[in-house]
């Protein structure tokens, strides 16, 4: 269709956004990245649109479990989120890597 867009979006400084929820009634983009939790107004949506940020790292005791485990600590030792589930209107339910230590 004629009317359908398709627009780029980015935070600066922001990488690995592995999940996708859009609410039920389409209003609100909910996007898990690497140590970060975003939501954005899809009427508002493109560069430079104003998002709702979360940050959700991993702490330093499970990055350094991290690495003892022999993961590379740039790549591996973060907190990827994986996982966004709308339970209602006002709570989501989300699950991360947590440095190799799910949470």
């Amino acid at each position: 269709s004629s009317e359908r867009v398709v627009r780029r979006f980015e935070v600066p400084g922001v990488s690995n956004y592995t999940a996708l929820l859009l609410s039920p009634d389409g209003g609100t983009l909910y996007l898990g990245a690497r140590e970060l939790l975003i939501a954005v107004n899809t009427s508002h949506f493109g560069p430079g649109a104003p998002a709702r940020r979360l940050p959700w790292g991993a702490d330093e005791e499970k990055k350094r479990q991290c690495v003892f485990k022999g993961k590379d600590p740039q790549r591996d030792c973060h907190n990827y989120v994986k996982m966004l589930l709308q339970l209602n209107s006002t709570h989501l339910y989300t699950c991360g890597t947590c440095a190799f230590s799910p949470a």
